[in-house]
């Protein structure tokens, strides 16, 4: 019988079935690349152009013999698609700002100065922590600071919105920073920054100079802090140039339990810079940034002086153009304007408020920035309109108080309504919810049923201004539209004031011209706006309203041609009755 040797036989198998293996491991090492790869293409930041595609190809067709070889592909690729902060974190490995630990919190301490410094430390917790830490700043901050100091020397991490969130108070409303990503721009605004953090609510902001300290460490969440503050005015850098990782990173999972740290954005200040990978520099470099901070603080908070020299200008401003500026009356409130000892510029609004109220009456005002802001907005709700009822032409005429642009359009929109409507029988203009603001914008819109000639007139101590129908359009920029010849029904109420008098009194003793409703509010004068040293407008009376016939008015009511219950129904008839 002849034997047979199954050495060969069992060789063969092995070899076959480490071949098999090996080529499913390749297979599977491939594989992994790809759904990096992927994951790059996708969301890498820095994911086209000539790099990434010469990058993406030599991850593709290499042949990883094992899964470091794969690993070291992927992490090659990986500083292609997302850039220097990019990087493959291995299995088991935390990934970068992972909760876990103890959390440091802010430090909150007061000079003798009013000065408040801030020490934000790196965060790394968890949702919990990150209320904390917010309310470690909020809750013992004051509503009046004179400057802040922000140090930023050792914070890192990448979650910026705790940090943020502490800080909030001294970020303008809206807009702090925006997140550009190869999807869009993503704005950061301080609304969705307070509701990152639970239990922490949008507070009334502070304005006041602000510091930043910086330096290498300054890093990523750090470094977005810094970014936030580029549009904020008195907010200035000191110290060294941070890490250059201005950078939005994402972690993405992997099938073999790593994960791709990879760049999706670059933050963009408001003011319309890009950061990523480049170090941000100070506006001061100093090795004390501390001090020096402390030192162009100390410069800009205001002294006693300084505030009684901010009274002395708006007082200056009363004196040379205050409609009722003189007599004994204002003489005793000039005097004791000057003489008030204010240590705030909180004191110094009351006081020139009460001067205010002497030398320009009822219808000036001081308005602080927030307040004119806060005002400003109201104004924006309601838009001019024109519609028709029948065949006559209604135009509702809101208050305006805005930009030159906002202005123009606010006429336009009526001008271009009433565009090719010259054979028109009749015109309301509404004017019960006018409650005032820039009359020119309201003129410019209605100037086709106006005289091309003077409107109006502001008596001034100094004399008298006439307000021509040129030097209306040429204030809001609009040209000249052809005139519409019809009977004009006017409708006011108690809310028609200011700006929405004048409107009224433009028409006053023109043929086939009449109003109805209730008396309006009384506030027919002419105010002009001054800016005051911290951006406080203060709105001085200089003038009364003086209409074509001769009537002055000023702090009382106009009494419409009809006072009825029915305006609106009552101007419809009288228009019917006149084009019958």
């Amino acid at each position: 019988m002849k034997r047979i040797s199954i050495l060969p036989l069992l060789l063969s198998a092995v070899w076959l079935l480490v071949s098999c293996s090996d080529s499913v491991d390749n297979t599977a090492h491939k594989s992994l690349v790809q759904q990096a790869v992927d994951v790059m293409d996708a969301h890498g930041l820095y994911a086209s152009g000539t790099s990434w595609t010469l990058a993406r190809r030599d991850a593709l067709e290499a042949e990883p013999g094992s899964e470091s070889e794969a690993q070291e592909l992927i992490s090659k690729a990986v500083h292609v698609a997302g850039g220097r902060h990019s990087s493959l974190i291995s299995a088991g490995q935390p990934l970068p700002g992972s909760a876990g630990g103890e959390q440091s919190l802010p430090t909150v301490s007061c000079d003798d100065n009013g000065v408040w410094l801030i020490s934000l430390p790196t965060f790394h917790g968890t949702r919990e922590q990150a209320t904390a830490y917010a309310h470690a700043v909020l809750d013992v901050l004051p509503e009046q600071v004179s400057g802040v100091i922000i140090d930023l020397t050792e914070t890192q991490g990448e979650d910026p919105f705790p940090l943020l969130a502490a800080v909030h108070r001294f970020l303008p409303a809206g807009t702090v920073l925006n997140i550009r990503s190869r999807q869009g721009v993503t704005p950061i605004t301080v609304e969705s920054i307070v509701a990152h953090v639970e239990g922490v609510h949008a507070s009334a902001p502070i304005k006041c100079p602000v510091a930043l300290l910086t330096s290498t460490s300054t890093h990523c969440a750090g470094e977005a802090v810094l970014l936030s503050f580029a549009g904020v005015d008195q907010a200035k850098q000191f110290g060294s140039r941070t890490a250059g990782y201005a950078a939005v990173n994402e972690a993405f999972p992997l099938d073999n339990g790593s994960h791709l740290w990879l760049t999706t954005g670059n933050y963009v200040t408001t003011t319309g810079k890009e950061f990523g990978e480049e170090p941000i520099d100070p506006g001061i470099q100093t090795y004390t940034p501390l001090p020096s901070a402390r030192e162009w603080i100390k410069q800009l908070i205001p002294n006693d002086q300084d505030y009684k020299d901010y009274v002395a200008a708006a007082v200056d401003l009363m004196d040379q153009y205050g409609l009722l500026a003189e007599g004994a009356a204002w003489e005793d409130a000039r005097r004791q304007a000057l003489d008030a000892a204010p240590h705030s510029y909180d004191e110094a609004h009351t006081i020139i408020r009460q001067a205010l109220a002497v030398a320009g009456g009822k219808h000036s005002q001081l308005w602080t920035p927030e307040q004119r802001e806060a005002i400003q907005n109201t104004y924006y709700t309601h838009k001019p309109s024109v519609s028709t009822t029948g065949n006559i032409v209604v135009i509702t005429l809101p208050g305006f108080l805005g930009t030159s642009d906002a202005g123009r359009e606010y006429a336009t929109s009526v001008l271009n309504a009433l565009s090719g409507r010259t054979n028109v029988p009749g015109v309301i203009i509404d004017l019960r919810s006018n409650n005032g603001g820039n009359m020119y914008p309201m003129l410019a819109a209605v100037h086709p049923f106006l005289p091309s000639s003077e409107l109006l007139t502001f008596r001034t101590r100094q004399g008298d201004n006439v307000v021509t129908a040129a030097y209306v359009l040429r204030s809001v920029g609009v040209s000249a539209s052809p005139g519409i010849q019809c009977p004009v029904a006017l409708l006011t109420s108690t809310n028609t004031a200011s700006a929405g008098e004048a409107t009224l009194l433009a028409f006053r003793g023109l043929a086939n011209t009449h109003s109805f409703g209730t008396p309006t509010a009384g506030y027919a004068s002419g105010n002009s706006t001054f800016t005051l040293a911290d951006g406080s407008q203060m709105l001085l009376t200089m003038g009364r309203d003086v209409a074509r016939t001769g009537e002055v008015f000023c702090d009382d009511p106009i009494v419409p041609d009809v006072t009825t219950a029915t305006p609106l129904e009552d101007a419809i008839q009288w228009i019917q009755q006149l084009t019958q």
